[in-house]
């Protein structure tokens, strides 16, 4: 490996080499709009340095020599804003530049032909953004402003000139100095990186990120990045056979700053389309530095909480924290601004207090159950966190009884009713200690409604033994004989407690509720029941009736449509999604939540059951025909009649076997009738047939 001191000049004009940015580099960052004070540092020290005719070394330059082309695997931002300042003054002082022609972008075609057309413009130096004039040329092409290389090259053309219209310093760039280092013993491929790392030689991410974050710190501060700080993340490891190394500790530390920084920026988007637009993934080390570099006081937010972090144990959320960036949770996301929020504003001291119990029990209620699935929903977690922090500053949690509204809000899915739901906990618990370990308790045990607590004191009227009753026998049977569907089925009996679920091709969708444990499915399945005012008087009543729910099912007699759901669990088991889709009396089942899914019509699938079940006759004597679309008919195929329940053009419904109608025209809303009995002999005196090998 070979180093030497070298300038842009020097490697392009007196070694005679070309600098060719390689596919493998990411595009140019550094003038990116959102990292404005990192480039403006950038600009302001160049600008120091030349103004005194000083030297400034720029550190290590690395890469590859292939033929007559050097090809730099790290340096590839500075070598390209010193491309641009070359040109830039070149320009403006009427020098030759032709050997610029030499520098050059692999990336994409656009970077390549924008740095030609570069060499060789005429730029009017007496605008104010250089980049507008650039645009308006003719060579230049519309489709390039998709480029982040060109774009980038845009703004900082327009940083430098804002810098250094009223400057000549083309004769001083040679002062803009780096070390040149030839890798002669490594091929250009995708792991140069990691056996570069091997041999210790390049920096890493977060050695390169340390490098310009200990700018920012106080001079007593700087070495706890190595010693108190950097302990807390050695032993943060996925499993116990993984060893732990110091690259990995890097990537973590690394994570730490990133996952910190891009929380506040959540945090402080202005609005909806800012929110829509962000992207954690998109996000890397410079945009983690400038915000850092932007505002001391986040360089402060950031040294309070590693200092709290080293008195916390608590080792697993800062595992999860710090984990790869697709597998961090945006619930691991707020429970860890939760922690930083109450670190910055109360210390680790006070960590062990019933403030903070009551604290986290909140923030991790709110991380836990409302659905957050959008930046804009997170952002709106985060302000509620901070939001606690600002009215707590005493450390007295009932403070937050002064702020939020006393009204249930209209809809349950919004922020505004977990601020509303924990405010009305904290009432009760203000006024009777019982209900302090009452709530926590059911928060911890029960899973599922984890802190969506107060449809059940609603039922118990503010009284804490009912409640905890209530609960008691939610818990017991809300998930009971789930394989046989035990809980809808009784659910049924006491009343139409299906979850609307909107309209499609062939009419409107319903749902029997799942119970997954994702918030989203919770808000569009129980919780739609929970805190439905009319419908959940359907629960309260089943929760006080005490029979068990076998026998509950098994008392049913009323024959109306609900019938034959809450009498043969198979049509619900084959309903895997649990939705139907209803048209007046017309029921179809579906085995997803569309109508082109599979699917059977409710009636004559009851009808097909009660015959296998009554006749003892196998799928294969009496077979149902499902569709994919609302718009045919499905059908039961036995002995070579076909059976359908149907409904005809003038909105009367009836069955037919094959091409004739059996039976009268019945009204499916007169009470008791049930829509079996028409068809029911005919049907048995087929099936009977088929038995008898008559058929």
């Amino acid at each position: 490996m070979e180093n030497n001191i070298s300038n842009l000049k020097d490697i392009l004009i007196n070694k005679k080499l070309k600098i060719s940015i390689p596919i493998i580099q990411r595009d140019y960052a550094q003038g990116r709009k959102d990292v404005a004070s990192i480039r403006g540092k950038f600009l302001d020290e160049i600008f120091n340095r030349l103004d005194n005719d000083e030297n400034l070394f720029l550190d290590f330059v690395y890469g590859s020599i292939e033929g007559d082309k050097f090809i730099p695997i790290d340096g590839q931002q500075r070598l390209t804003t010193l491309f641009l300042l070359h040109l830039y003054f070149a320009k403006k002082e009427r020098k030759d530049c032709e050997y610029l022609k030499g520098f050059t972008y692999e990336t994409r075609s656009s970077s390549r032909e924008f740095c030609e057309k570069l060499v060789y413009a005429d730029i009017d130096f007496n605008k104010d953004e250089i980049s507008l004039a650039i645009k308006n040329y003719s060579w230049f092409m519309p489709f390039w402003e998709n480029d982040p290389t060109v774009k980038s090259m845009l703004v900082m053309i327009d940083a430098i000139h804002d810098k250094f219209k009223n400057f000549t310093f083309y004769d001083r760039l040679e002062n803009i100095k780096f070390s040149f280092l030839e890798l002669k013993e490594f091929g250009l491929t995708d792991d140069l990186y990691i056996k570069m790392n091997a041999r210790g030689k390049p920096l890493s991410e977060f050695e390169n990120f340390k490098a310009e974050f200990e700018k920012e710190l106080p001079q007593e501060i700087k070495a706890k990045l190595d010693n108190e700080w950097l302990d807390l993340f050695w032993g943060l490891k996925d499993s116990d056979n993984e060893s732990v190394d110091l690259s990995s500790v890097d990537k973590r530390y690394m994570a730490f700053f990133d996952g910190v920084a891009s929380n506040f920026a959540v945090l402080n988007l202005k609005d909806t389309k800012e929110a829509k637009d962000f992207d954690f993934d998109e996000l890397d080390m410079l945009d983690t530095l400038e915000f850092f570099s932007s505002n001391k006081n986040n360089v402060n937010n950031v040294i309070k909480i590693l200092d709290e972090l080293c008195e916390v144990s608590n080792y697993e959320l800062l595992k999860n924290f710090t984990g790869s960036s697709k597998d961090v949770t945006y619930e691991t996301r707020a429970n860890f601004f939760a922690l930083s929020m109450f670190l910055i504003n109360f210390g680790a001291q006070k960590l062990g207090e019933n403030f903070y119990k009551e604290y986290e029990r909140i923030t991790s209620n709110v991380a836990r159950d409302f659905n957050i699935d959008s930046i804009s929903n997170l952002k709106q977690t985060f302000e509620f966190i901070n939001e606690i922090c600002e009215k707590c500053e005493n450390e007295d949690i009932f403070k937050l009884l002064e702020g939020f509204e006393d009204k249930q809000p209209k809809s349950f899915k919004t922020i505004e009713f977990y601020k509303w739901q924990e405010k009305k906990k904290l009432k009760l618990m203000q006024s009777d200690t019982r209900w302090i370990d009452a709530i926590s308790e059911v928060e911890k045990q029960d899973k599922y409604l984890g802190s969506n607590l107060t449809f059940l004191i609603d039922f118990a009227e503010n009284d804490v033994e009912k409640f905890k009753k209530y609960h008691e026998k939610f818990y017991d049977i809300f998930q009971e004989g789930k394989e046989s569907f035990l809980f809808q089925r009784a659910l049924l009996t006491k009343g139409d407690y299906l979850v609307e679920r909107g309209y499609g091709y062939g009419g409107e969708y319903f749902s029997f509720c799942n119970f997954n444990n994702n918030p989203r499915d919770k808000d569009d399945n129980w919780r739609s029941l929970f805190f439905n005012k009319e419908k959940s008087q359907i629960l309260k009543e089943l929760l006080e009736d005490e029979r068990n729910l076998e026998k509950t099912i098994d008392d049913f007699d009323k024959t109306d449509w609900r019938y034959y759901f809450i009498k043969y669990p198979q049509i619900l088991k084959y309903c895997r999604n649990f939705f139907i889709q209803k048209n007046e009396e017309m029921i179809r089942v579906l085995t997803k939540s569309l109508s082109s899914s599979k699917q059977v019509e409710y009636y004559s699938y009851a009808l097909c059951i009660k015959l296998r079940e009554d006749l003892k006759l196998s799928k294969e004597k009496i077979k149902y025909e499902a569709v994919n679309s609302s718009a045919k008919n499905p059908f039961i195929s036995m002995g070579g009649k076909n059976i359908r329940f149907i409904k005809n053009d003038d909105g009367k419904y009836f069955w037919m076997i094959d091409e004739e109608q059996i039976g009268e025209v019945f009204d499916l809303n007169l009470p008791e009738q049930d829509p079996l009995q028409s068809i029911i002999d005919k049907a048995f005196e087929i099936a009977k047939s088929i038995n008898n090998g008559t058929i």
